[in-house]
């Protein structure tokens, strides 16, 4: 049973003790994550990508709460190679349902 604020927000997962800056950055992460165009079916993106388009919108006193969210709401898969990226993938759990049963079956 999702409670109505966080299907009001379209968070369903986070924390809803959050405050509200707190909260902001945790949909930042999974707006990203979840746009198609940056991201992909597999809701995932490197870690230059994360620095790029979220980190930079996080102001420096939140740096330590952005990271704990980011791992939080994601895995990040290490590479195989020095000169490969990092990908952070968004936890499953944050899917959207339809791509869940996508990709379980």
């Amino acid at each position: 049973n999702i409670p109505s604020a966080a299907e009001k927000s379209n968070c369903a997962g986070l924390p809803l003790e959050l405050l509200d800056s707190d909260r902001r950055i945790a949909e930042d992460i999974l707006k990203a994550f979840l746009d198609k165009k940056l991201a992909g079916e597999a809701h995932r993106l490197t870690t230059g990508q994360v620095l790029q388009v979220l980190a930079v919108n996080v102001a420096a006193h939140h740096n330590d709460l952005f990271k704990s969210l980011l791992k939080q709401m994601c895995e990040l898969s290490k590479p195989k190679r020095t000169n490969e990226p990092g990908y952070w993938t968004l936890r499953q759990e944050f899917w959207p349902d339809a791509a869940k049963t996508e990709r379980s079956e």
